[in-house]
This record gives C-alpha cells, sequence and structure tokens, in this order.
C-alpha cells in the first residue's frame, strides 16, 4: 500500500506533540488526522477510514486504554499506544486491551513512522486476497465462505470481510427467523449493552452496508434493519466452511 493511501489517527491530548508527529507523518507521505480527546475519536472513525491509530494513555476525557479496546473490538485499525508511561502493569494492559504496539515517550518521528510502516506492512500481510466466486456457488444465492472470510454474491467478484463483519454476517445467516435482534448481537459481541457498544454496531452496520453498496455487481444492500427490533438478510445466504 502507497504511503499516501495509509491515513494515520493521532489521538494526542498535547497540541505541540501532536502537530509535531502529524507535520512529520504528512511530509513523509501519510494521510493524518491529529484529536485531542477520547470523544473525538468516535467522530472521526465514523466519517474516515483509518489505517493506524496512534493513542494516549492520559486524556482528558478518559483513559486511553478504553480508546485501544474499543478500536480492538470494533475495527481493523493497527493500534499503536504512546505514552510515558513505562511501568510493566500498563504495558501489560495496553496489549490486553488489544494494542499492537506500545511505545515510550519520548521518541523520535523517524522511529514512529518505522513502525508504522512496519504495522502497516503487517497487517497487510494478513489481509485475505479477493477472488472470483466459484462455479458450484448457486446463481441468484449469496454465499458465506468462512474459512477464507469472503462474501460472495450472485455472479459477482468475492468481498473480503473482518472478523467482526464475518461474525456478524454469520449471525444473520444462521439465526432462526432469519431475524438477529439487536440486544442479542450487542450481548453477543460485546458482553454488555450500552452507549459505545450500540454505536459500535451501528458503525459495524454501516461499513459492512457501504462495502457491499460499492461492490461493483452488487445492488443496494440485502442488510436491512427491523425498526426497534434488529437486523435480517433479504437475499438468500448460503454459508460454506
Amino acid at each position: 500500500m502507497a504511503l499516501e493511501n495509509i491515513n494515520v489517527l493521532i489521538v494526542e491530548d498535547d497540541t505541540d506533540l501532536r502537530e509535531s508527529i502529524s507535520e512529520y507523518l504528512r511530509l513523509s507521505g501519510y494521510r493524518v488526522t491529529g484529536v485531542g480527546i477520547g470523544k473525538a475519536l468516535y467522530r472521526a472513525i465514523d466519517e474516515e477510514t483509518y489505517h493506524v491509530a496512534i493513542i494516549d494513555l492520559a486524556l482528558p476525557d478518559q483513559s486511553g486504554l478504553v480508546l485501544v479496546d474499543y478500536l480492538h473490538r470494533n475495527t481493523d485499525i493497527g493500534i499503536i499506544i504512546l505514552t510515558a508511561t513505562d511501568a510493566e502493569e500498563s504495558q501489560l494492559a495496553g496489549y490486553q486491551s488489544g494494542a499492537d504496539l506500545y511505545l515510550i515517550k519520548p521518541i523520535s518521528s523517524s522511529v514512529l513512522e518505522s513502525a508504522i510502516a512496519r504495522l502497516v506492512k503487517r497487517l497487510n500481510a494478513k489481509e485475505p486476497a479477493p477472488v472470483r466466486h466459484e462455479p458450484e456457488y448457486e446463481a441468484h444465492c449469496w454465499t458465506l465462505h468462512k474459512d477464507k472470510w469472503l462474501l460472495i454474491p450472485p455472479y459477482g467478484q468475492s468481498i473480503p470481510l473482518t472478523a467482526m463483519e464475518l461474525r456478524f454476517l454469520t449471525k444473520l445467516a444462521t439465526h432462526p427467523d432469519h431475524l438477529a435482534t439487536r440486544s442479542e448481537l450487542l450481548q453477543e459481541f460485546y458482553d454488555r449493552t450500552d452507549e459505545y457498544t450500540g454505536r459500535a454496531l451501528d458503525a459495524l452496520v454501516r461499513r459492512l452496508r457501504n462495502k457491499l453498496s460499492k461492490h461493483q455487481d452488487a445492488v443496494g444492500s440485502p442488510i436491512k434493519t427491523v425498526y426497534g427490533e434488529g437486523y435480517c438478510f433479504t437475499e438468500l445466504l448460503q454459508i460454506k466452511a
């Protein structure tokens, strides 16, 4: 992936440090957005797709660990913690929350940029390559290929899925009466029902619908909302291991 296609989100309340890192990364070829509070991260990821997030732990409105956990559970963004806290228990908490890297301040911009490049390369290596659906897939039927993490539309090119997208579609495909309730999805995916998990589920469905609608062979989205109840897949959807 070319540098100009890599979108980096920096969550750092120190304005000078945030702007310094942002400027260096932009000069290196990255696209960069910088915010100073945790709430701004939620708005940012709703409006844009990011490949890497750099998160400080000591933010004024909430712990950076909460943001790390949220991103880990709900996105495929590579996560770098950048903090002045070098305590072992803090590092363990960071990795347990889902961070890919835990870096200690102060750090040179060149070292940080190198860490971003290596992380992006590693994450890209894990992405499944899109392939054409195979002849045995039924016409007029969508196929969810669980082993390859692919959704294959009728007569169309396969659509790579994230882990959460695969879980969501599997739930729709196997749920009795073809309806997955919102409360059930929240409890199964996030182990709780609150404002943050509700927003996470909304974002997941929105991103998946956008992915399907942008596909050249997909007309509209077969994922429908049953108001006040949950979600269903309105086309025939089969699962292959």
